[in-house]
């Protein structure tokens, strides 16, 4: 019986660890960050490519965790390595984020999100504002 093989999505990630300082802290808290890289390809006459092909691209987005491992901030890459986004996230009290801060390449704001939480911390809405503060969508988990 002959195989046929139309379309293959194949997601490969590849998670490093390193420790950097947490530069917004006065104690000697350390955050992480987690390299990621997905991988995707389309197999060609049924035939897969070797995992060290599919890695030798560059890395394509990574995020920075607090010490309890909440994201911090979060990054994505263009194709050619440079910076196309980064994401910053503001966190209550209790670990919830509050606000995230999107910034494009050249460190200018593209938009914000404000999170709403009920009272057993569970996520209820997020709404994403515009650089000039105009509400631009809602999501409610409600």
């Amino acid at each position: 019986m002959k195989l046929i093989v139309t379309a293959l999505l194949v997601l490969f990630t590849l998670t490093t660890h390193s420790q950097t300082s947490d530069s917004k802290t006065s104690d000697d808290n350390q955050s992480v960050m987690k390299m990621t890289k997905e991988v995707l390809y389309r197999a060609e006459n049924g035939a897969l490519k070797s995992r060290e092909d599919l890695f030798n691209s560059k890395i394509s987005s990574y995020t920075i965790y607090d010490k309890n491992e909440r994201p911090i901030e979060f990054g994505q890459y263009e194709i050619d390595g440079s910076l196309y986004e980064k994401t910053t996230y503001e966190r209550d009290e209790n670990g919830n984020a509050k606000k995230a801060i999107i910034e494009n390449a050249s460190g200018d704001l593209t938009s914000y999100r404000i999170y709403k939480y009920d009272s057993e911390s569970n996520m209820i809405e997020v709404r994403t504002f515009d650089t000039e503060n105009n509400l631009s969508n809602v999501q409610s988990n409600t």
